[in-house]
């Protein structure tokens, strides 16, 4: 394609489920009551996205920025020279500054003539803020809007991926293609490993195809699996559809608009259903497909995450609509890999689901049969295993990570199986206590100090909702809050910490700290309610 240039190749990954921000506008700032804000020009930007609020008397304060945000000023160096105050506003444009908020009745009674004109000829919007406005009123009301948009940004993506879900299961292919274009306001095609068009909405779609044979035959090729061009004014990207290594056929996607985050979060929800969806048209497929079949479902989990207990039920039947599950991470050499498999699949096939993928083999399992899995494994030496905590369907995820660290733990340590629990446990006893109490006090310093002040217990917060597996409906009435309570707990630790508890590694390091401060008491402090 002569019209397209190359702008993004890479492997598909997984993203942090959904927690994708919209920003605010100016518009939606003024309509906050008592901020007493006054536009002055530059009208047309008022519905342009606002990212934050930043305060400067400097008279260029760029470095700083990253544009769009707003700038807040009292004028205390505004220069009186128009030339020199064209300069200002012209650097603030530039920089991509959305507004310029000048604080009146502090250095300036009114907003000066001078920079009304340079804002004016600059494109830049220009409000006055009143003396009884202090300008941390200002951000908070954008703080609390940007939380808002984010809140009920994750809710809106949340009920993406359950449609997309359910039409996978009610529709097929077909349904999600209808589905994705639907959502994302563009074009979809699905093609098979030799380019046939299978799906397509809309029907005039079909061309397009031809016109992107050659980016396609590059991925077929063994190239990356995915790629993302600009071709007449679409922004189109193309993602391998895959199981077990292989290649099974492609997802086309055009839009008339650069990808948001929140549209890449839909195109890898509807790259792991299509996948699915490619070689699962039933759950009584046999043979080779049936392999493909399991390792596209562990994959899906792997991808989406939390889907819900119903979607579970019809995508991997009963063991799926268990209270709890378990999973089983084992690897090593491929006879007694695959031999476990066999076995697995021949003896229990009602109570567990078997994926292999050469030497490693992941099972999920109903809890009662657990001991006798393990009892047959550790028959099968030189195989290691790794073994989750019990968890409901819902948290399979979570158990994965678990199984796959308990799996490399006990490869370390040339254990037959290590149970998450287990690994756990060992970490903290080979660890001197004095060094882990010490580890603890440093990693967990800032909930301790955030404790002191507001009397808010993250610690205890985080630990029951880790230990039910990340869920916040249970660890939320086991605390006595509401969920929407409990939630806004885990965000403000996660920056606290400065980290996100979506990656396994750091609950697990979070884990380790709380475990090894279990013994140590808290502050004293009296006990309030964030809501």
């Amino acid at each position: 394609m002569r019209d397209s240039r190359l702008i993004q190749s890479g492997r598909v990954r997984s993203t942090r489920p959904y927690t994708l921000p919209m920003a605010p506008s100016m518009r939606q700032v003024l309509g906050q009551p008592g901020l007493h804000l006054t536009v002055r020009t530059g009208e047309d930007h008022l519905d342009d996205e606002l990212r934050w609020v930043a305060t400067s008397e400097h008279l260029d304060p760029t470095p700083f920025l990253e544009g769009g945000e707003l700038l807040l000023t009292t004028g205390l160096l505004l220069p009186s020279d128009p030339t020199d105050v064209q300069a200002y506003a012209d650097r603030l444009a530039d920089a991509g500054v959305l507004g310029l908020g000048l604080g009146i009745e502090l250095v300036h009674d009114t907003v000066p003539d001078t920079l009304l004109c340079a804002a004016r000829r600059a494109g830049l919007l220009l409000f006055e803020v009143e003396r009884r406005t202090p300008f941390i009123a200002i951000s908070k009301a954008v703080s609390d809007l940007i939380a808002k948009e984010q809140f009920a940004e994750t809710i809106q993506a949340s009920q993406a991926q359950l449609d997309l879900t359910r039409a996978a299961i009610r529709e097929g292919p077909a349904g999600v293609v209808r589905a994705v274009a639907r959502l994302l306001d563009g074009w979809v095609l699905v093609l098979d490993r030799e380019q046939a068009v299978v799906h397509c909405h809309p029907a005039s779609a079909r061309p397009r195809a031809a016109l992107l044979a050659a980016e396609i035959a590059r991925l077929s090729a063994g190239g990356p699996a995915a790629a993302a061009l600009v071709s007449a004014g679409e922004h189109i990207s193309i993602h391998t559809l895959a199981a077990s290594r292989r290649t099974h056929g492609f997802l086309l996607v055009g839009l008339r608009r650069r990808p948001s985050p929140a549209d890449r979060a839909v195109l890898n929800v509807s790259t792991a259903l299509l996948s699915f969806a490619q070689i699962s048209s039933a759950q009584h497929v046999t043979g080779a497909d049936a392999e493909r079949w399991r390792a596209a479902l562990i994959r899906l989990v792997r991808s989406v995450g939390g889907l819900d207990g119903e979607l579970l039920g019809d995508l991997g039947g009963p063991l799926f609509r268990r209270a709890l599950v378990q999973v089983l991470s084992v690897t090593g050499t491929t006879l007694p890999v695959a031999r476990l498999a066999t076995v697995l699949e021949d003896e229990l096939a009602a109570h567990c689901l078997v994926s292999r993928e050469d030497r490693r083999l992941t099972v999920v399992l109903s809890q009662e049969r657990c001991p006798a899995v393990l009892d047959l494994v550790k028959g099968m030496r030189p195989l290691h295993a790794g073994l989750s905590d019990p968890v409901p369907p819902v948290a399979l995820r979570v158990a994965l990570d678990q199984a796959d660290r308990a799996r490399d733990l006990a490869l370390a340590r040339d254990a037959a199986v290590l149970t998450h629990a287990d690994a756990m446990a060992g970490a903290l006893s080979v660890a001197d206590p004095a060094d882990a109490a010490a580890y603890a006090s440093r990693r967990l310093g800032p909930l301790a100090e955030y404790r002191a002040r507001t009397g808010i217990d993250l610690p205890e917060s985080l630990r029951v909702w880790l230990r039910h597996h990340g869920q916040f409906e249970p660890a939320a009435a086991e605390l006595g809050v509401h969920r929407h309570t409990l939630r806004d707990r885990v965000r403000r630790a996660e920056k606290l910490l400065d980290l996100s508890l979506d990656d396994v590694d750091a609950r697990m390091d979070v884990w380790f700290a709380l475990r090894a401060s279990a013994g140590q008491e808290p502050p004293s402090v009296h006990t309030v309610s964030d809501g």
